[in-house]
């Protein structure tokens, strides 16, 4: 396909999200990737904008070796954002040209995929133990049988071993606690660290929570301290889960050897889009892990690493980011195929969505409003 044009639309969603999405312009036709990074929006266009400087009239192919990230680029995990959103435009074109769903040219089926719902993004206003429970009921309500909390809120590891650490460890364990009760002892439970603890509080943190049964402990401590992880794993038989910013194949290999992690979270908006996500599911099968795509984002994304799940068989669950706009499923035409619980891939052609124009534009920011910002996934 010779690359005719490449635009960004920048969508805003709350005070802590803006989800980016990248529109791909070949042979009279246009796919849609997403390229979200929270705080890093003005950076991903730019690379989104030297990428078209020099795509823009070549033949390019979905897994091209241009659109690979390399973990020591100049443009970090912008520059792999910007790749990954191009491959999966890709991939959407493709199966537009080719009248076929992406999974069914992955060798999948159209079909429904199962989701767990990350109820963290819903509770921006209220981190009580008592609102994760009442959201965690509502997101079983929809249909959920398995939800995902952030509730360590504060805990940084130097201050791990302080009062003020300490209390803020206190809190999420009430929170994880909260949660169980309020989903049952049948519904899973995952538990997300975004990598704020360091060895020992680690460890002392994980046997506190064992015994509500958790499916797994992501990120008790950051991506790539290898070591950090290599010291929990050899400490705990709790089911462990990470790698969400792990880029290339490298990073993925190393990783994997070094955590031991049961469930690998490579992430389609950043691991090089649909081809290298497909490719990452066979990695984390050689290391004896399950992959479950980290996917707390945008509609465009989640269809992504829904078809990459519908045409592998290790990858059993896609995150699904739930109630944080109430407006999200309006945001594509068709309405984003959501219900109980599941993505439904039907016999559209390509990742089967489109932007509407007219919701978008409701919510769309210009760059120079963009300002950086931090916050948990």
């Amino acid at each position: 396909m010779r690359i005719e044009t490449a635009a960004v639309a920048v969508v805003h969603v709350t005070a802590h999200t803006d989800w980016i999405f990248v529109s791909v312009g070949a042979d009279g036709r246009h796919g849609i990737g997403e390229a979200t990074l929270d705080g890093c929006e003005a950076h991903v266009v730019a690379e989104v904008a030297s990428l078209e400087a020099e795509l823009v009239g070549r033949d390019v192919e979905p897994g091209d070796a241009a659109l690979v990230p390399d973990p020591d680029a100049r443009g970090g995990l912008a520059s792999a954002a910007a790749r990954s959103a191009l491959d999966q435009a890709l991939w959407d074109l493709e199966g537009r040209r080719a009248g076929a769903p992406v999974a069914e040219l992955l060798g999948g089926e159209p079909g429904a995929v199962g989701l767990y719902a990350n109820i963290n993004r819903s509770l921006r206003s209220d981190r009580t133990a008592e609102a994760f429970a009442a959201a965690a009921r509502s997101a079983c309500r929809d249909g959920f049988t398995a939800v995902k909390i952030a509730p360590f809120d504060g805990v940084r590891p130097e201050p791990a071993d302080s009062a003020a650490g300490a209390r803020a460890i206190d809190r999420g364990v009430e929170r994880v606690r909260a949660v169980r009760e309020a989903i049952g002892p049948d519904r899973d439970l995952m538990i997300d660290c975004h990598g704020r603890f360091d060895v020992p509080s680690a460890l002392r943190m994980i046997e506190r929570i064992e015994d509500v049964d958790p499916a797994w402990i992501e990120s008790p401590v950051p991506d790539r301290r290898l070591d950090q992880w290599q010291a929990v794993r050899d400490s705990t038989e709790s089911p462990l889960a990470g790698g969400e910013f792990i880029v290339g194949e490298y990073e993925s290999r190393s990783f994997l050897e070094a955590s031991g992690v049961d469930v690998f979270m490579s992430d389609v908006k950043y691991c090089g889009g649909v081809s290298s996500l497909a490719a990452m599911a066979n990695l984390a099968a050689e290391h004896g892990a399950v992959l479950s795509p980290h996917c707390p984002s945008g509609p465009i994304g989640l269809a992504a690493s829904a078809h990459v799940a519908a045409a592998t068989t290790n990858m059993p669950v896609v995150e699904y980011g739930w109630g944080e706009a109430e407006w999200r499923p309006n945001l594509t035409t068709p309405t984003e195929p959501v219900i109980g619980g599941a993505y439904l891939i039907g016999n559209e052609p390509g990742l089967g969505l489109r932007l509407d124009h007219c919701v978008a534009a409701r919510h769309r920011v210009g760059i120079d409003e963009l300002l950086p910002r931090e916050h948990d996934a």
